[in-house]
C-alpha cells in the first residue's frame, strides 16, 4: 500500500549519526577505500545493484538524447542488455530527472549525504521512484536534517554528474548538468573530485551551497516535469517529459502490454 511504502522508505533513511554509521557499515561505505571502491564501480559500471544501474543508465540516456534520441535509445538498450519501448525509456527519464531534483532539494539539509542516501540506501525500483516523484514533499520529509561536519565522503560525493562525467569524459560537465536539470555542484567541485580520485587523497570536507540565489531562482517541479519561477507559477521554457502514473511501470521495467510502443 502507499502508506506502507512511505513507512518503508523512512526505515531506509538514517535518522541519527548512529544510524548513518550502521548504514555505511552495512553498505561498505565507511573507509576511504570503501568509498573509492564504490566510486570506481559506479564509474566503471561494475557490481552495481540492478535498480541503481538502471537509474544511472537512464540518466545517461537523458544526456545522450539531447544529441540523438534514437541513438540514445539504442545505447540504453545495449547497456541494459534488453529491449525497451521508446515511450518507456522516456517515462523513466522523467522519473529520474524528478528524483535528481529531489536530491538537490534535500542537499541543503544533508549535503553529500543526500546523494549517498538516495543512490545507496533507499529503494530505487520504478514503482518507488513514481511515488517519490508524485509526492515530493512527503519524500523530502523523510530526510532528517543533520549537523553538517567535514567528512572524507564529501570529497568523493556521489553526485550523479561527477559519476557520468568521469565515465564519459567526452561530454562537457555543463552539458551533463543541463541535461539532468541540476546545478547543485559546479565544475570547480567536479575538478576537486577528479583530483581526489587521481591522487587517492580524500580529505575531510564540506560541500558548500553553490551560488544559492541563482540555484533557487528557477525551481524544478517534479510532478509536472517543468521548471518554474521562484514563486512556482510561471513556467520556464524547457522540454516537458511524458507524465508517469504510479502504476504505469511494473517491477521489471516495462509498461503494461497495452501501452507498449
Amino acid at each position: 500500500s502507499p502508506n506502507s511504502r512511505w513507512e518503508n522508505l523512512e526505515q531506509y533513511i538514517p535518522a541519527s549519526e548512529d544510524e548513518w554509521r550502521k548504514a555505511r557499515e552495512q553498505h561498505r561505505f565507511t573507509t576511504p577505500d570503501d568509498i573509492s571502491i564504490w566510486i570506481s564501480n559506479l564509474i566503471l559500471d561494475q557490481s552495481l545493484p540492478e535498480n541503481l544501474r538502471r537509474f544511472i543508465n537512464v540518466a545517461i540516456f537523458c544526456i545522450e538524447k539531447e544529441k540523438d534520441e534514437d541513438q540514445a535509445h539504442c545505447n540504453y538498450e545495449a547497456r541494459a542488455g534488453t529491449k525497451c519501448a521508446g515511450r518507456s525509456v522516456r517515462n523513466y527519464a522523467v522519473l529520474i530527472r524528478g528524483v535528481i531534483s529531489l536530491m538537490d532539494q534535500v542537499f541543503p539539509s544533508l549535503r553529500h549525504r543526500a546523494f549517498e542516501a538516495v543512490l545507496l540506501y533507499i529503494p530505487l525500483d520504478l514503482v518507488s521512484l513514481s511515488y517519490y516523484k508524485k509526492e515530493p514533499e512527503r519524500f523530502k520529509s523523510c530526510f532528517r536534517q543533520i549537523e553538517i561536519i567535514p567528512e572524507e565522503h564529501a570529497s568523493q560525493a556521489l553526485y550523479l554528474p561527477f559519476i557520468i562525467a568521469s565515465r564519459y569524459p567526452e561530454y562537457k560537465y555543463e552539458t551533463i548538468c543541463k541535461a539532468l536539470g541540476t546545478t547543485t555542484l559546479d565544475k570547480s567541485e567536479y575538478l576537486k573530485f577528479v583530483s581526489v580520485r587521481k591522487n587517492s587523497k580524500p580529505m575531510p570536507y564540506i560541500l558548500l551551497l553553490h551560488n544559492e540565489s541563482h540555484a533557487t531562482n528557477n525551481l524544478y517541479d517534479p510532478i509536472r516535469d517543468i521548471w518554474t519561477k521562484k514563486d512556482g507559477n510561471d513556467p520556464v521554457t524547457t522540454e516537458q517529459g511524458a507524465s508517469v502514473g504510479v502504476f504505469d511501470i511494473d517491477q521489471n521495467g516495462y509498461k503494461p502490454a497495452a501501452s507498449m510502443e
